[in-house]
């Protein structure tokens, strides 16, 4: 009997199908069920395999199997570890760097506390006895070596008002003979005589003032009954005497280029030439008032202005 369901021929002596288990009936009514939904059975996965244990087969000294039916190859060698990286490589560099600066740090912290604090002075502990220590005992007070206390300069001896007026007098000696050697060049170039001769005598009584000035501005007049005065007065005189001397020398060398003749240019130096010895002659006239009485207390001859 053909099933009404899933058309299946089956054996009239069946009530259902063998296939679908749909009632099969005899009447002629036709009777249409729904179609069942097809069980479709989910597969089922492959038994996995036994593990094997090789380790009874395999020779880990040899990399073979002891029964030799296979050669076993040895498996790659471990990967190198791997090289630190750039970061880190700078970050220990850093952390060195900082430790070996916090060392040297440290280093010149104690060098410099130990520069402000060396700690006691020791000195040698030997004493000679004294009389007042019997029995030899070493004194309380080290002994100090002479060559080590402080230089301690000698007071100079009190200043000679003798010797500086000495001083002063044979300055005023050489001054006399400048102005003699002034005079006589003088009287040449005005007559007309070796006027060669006469301008070399007045260039050498140039360079005898400026000498002389010099010396006086080195004497030690501290003893002398206003020293300071007498020094001023006098380097005036001399400062005065040597512009006069200068305008002598250009005065002769203008007579010696013209003949000796008095050219508006000669007669100008000759002019200026007398008018600073005028001054130095009132500067003299000064020092000496000062000058005469310390000469005279001390001994010394009194001067006259022609004679400095």
């Amino acid at each position: 009997m053909r099933c009404e369901a899933c058309g299946l021929d089956n054996d009239p002596s069946l009530e259902y199908c063998d296939n679908c288990e749909h009632p099969l009936r005899d009447s002629g009514a036709t009777v249409i069920s729904a179609p069942q939904p097809v069980v479709v059975p989910r597969p089922r996965p492959a038994p996995a395999p036994a593990p094997r244990d090789d380790d009874d087969d395999y020779d880990y000294d040899y990399g073979y199997d002891r029964d030799a039916t296979r050669v076993v190859v040895p498996g790659p060698p471990p990967a190198p570890s791997r090289p630190l990286t750039r970061p880190l490589l700078i970050g220990v560099a850093v952390l060195a760097l900082a430790g070996a600066a916090g060392g040297v740090a440290l280093a010149l912290h104690r060098d410099e506390k130990q520069a402000a604090d060396p700690g006691p002075v020791t000195t040698s502990s030997f004493v000679e006895p004294s009389a007042a220590e019997p029995g030899g005992v070493p004194s309380a007070e080290p002994s100090v070596d002479p060559s080590l206390a402080p230089f301690v300069p000698e007071a100079s001896p009190a200043a000679d008002p003798a010797v500086q007026g000495a001083a002063v007098d044979r300055l005023l000696d050489l001054s006399g003979q400048s102005r003699l050697k002034l005079v006589e060049a003088n009287d040449v170039v005005f007559s007309c005589g070796d006027l060669a001769a006469a301008i070399e005598r007045l260039q050498e009584v140039g360079t005898e003032r400026g000498a002389e000035r010099a010396t006086l501005n080195g004497l030690d007049l501290s003893a002398l009954a206003n020293g300071e005065q007498i020094r001023s007065t006098l380097d005036t005189a001399f400062s005065h005497s040597l512009a006069a001397d200068r305008h002598y020398v250009k005065w002769a060398q203008e007579r010696q280029g013209n003949g000796c003749r008095k050219t508006t240019k000669a007669e100008a130096h000759r002019i200026a030439g007398d008018a600073e010895s005028t001054s130095a002659g009132a500067a003299k006239k000064q020092f000496l008032s000062l000058w005469n009485p310390v000469a005279v207390g001390l001994g010394l001859p009194a001067r006259e202005r022609d004679g400095i």
